[in-house]
């Protein structure tokens, strides 16, 4: 990994210089001094850690990857047999598998590479998982894969194609797709993630299942907090409860008598038989909207 700063006004040049030694690096143009003066670096670096300690953390890691452990001469003999050939082969495979990040405001397009992609096309086709307490969010689950939902903005992984899965035991899953898209699949935002879960878990073969240490509760992400609640909110399901009834018996009452009404002959308005019809009609409509009011006031205040 190699890294080039620089100040705002000059991040153009800096940018510039690092994608000519890119391409010099491509052509397997390596300066044989600039690799003996790297490798004696790393010879006193290596020597100097290991008089601190300072080697053990590579080694731990090496010792749970699986890998060969090595002491200071071997390490110190494996850097000092690299040779400028060597460097210039690694250099060739790095380039054509490496990505460029630049900074903010500047692109690389102009030296042939090609901008990462951000977003996907599209979203897959299936059922919307709407987040808890935020409607620019959301998950879809669809037969082939998920997508991530923001306004306009998706991104979506291919069971077929997703490359890793990170898992945790909380239940959250992360998928990561060839093109570097993830989707996170948290089950505290979002309505019936675990359908969601268990999809990914039975779809996304074992091999590139990445099992996750446990979370500490406080890194678990939640839901935005639930706004106050205003007077209508409050006071709204005492006057359905109160009104909808009323209106329902009112609507149901209306549709009775505007039907004796066409069948008997009288008229219970001044408009006729059509006049009669329209209350009927009038009074079903309206009982069936406060019917369907009612259960959802009922579901406010348990709430």
């Amino acid at each position: 990994m190699a890294y080039a700063d620089a100040l705002p006004e000059k991040r153009e040049a800096a940018l510039g210089g690092l994608v000519d030694l890119l391409a010099v690096m491509r052509a397997g143009r390596i300066d044989p001094e600039d690799v003996a003066s790297v490798i004696a670096l790393t010879a006193e670096g290596l020597a100097e850690a290991d008089t601190r300690g300072g080697r053990l953390p590579g080694l731990a890691f090496n010792l749970l990857a699986g890998r060969e452990l090595k002491d200071l001469d071997e390490a110190v003999a494996e850097v000092r047999a690299v040779t400028a050939g060597d460097v210039a082969e690694v250099a060739v495979a790095a380039y054509g598998t490496g990505l460029l990040m630049t900074s903010a405001g500047t692109t690389a397009d102009w030296a042939g590479y090609t901008a990462a992609p951000v977003h996907s096309e599209s979203p897959v086709e299936g059922r919307v998982r709407p987040a808890f307490r935020n409607p620019e969010h959301h998950l879809v689950q669809g037969a082939d894969g998920v997508s991530h939902v923001i306004r306009d903005e998706r991104a979506t992984v291919l069971y077929d194609e997703c490359v890793a899965v990170l898992a945790w035991p909380d239940g959250a899953r992360q998928l990561i797709g060839p093109d570097a898209i993830m989707v996170r699949v948290e089950p505290t935002m979002y309505r019936d993630a675990a359908a969601i879960i268990a999809d990914v878990d039975a779809r996304v073969p074992a091999d590139r299942r990445i099992e996750m240490p446990a979370r500490d509760p406080d890194r678990i992400p939640q839901p935005p907090p639930a706004p106050d609640p205003t007077l209508r909110d409050r006071f709204w399901p005492y006057v359905v409860l109160v009104a909808a009834p009323l209106i329902l018996l009112a609507g149901l009452a209306a549709t009775a008598v505007a039907l004796w009404s066409v069948a008997t002959g009288h008229r219970f308005t001044g408009g006729g038989t059509l006049g009669d019809l329209l209350v009927a009609v009038g009074g079903v409509l309206g009982a069936a909207i406060m019917a369907r009011l009612i259960p959802g006031a009922v579901r406010e205040l348990r709430s």
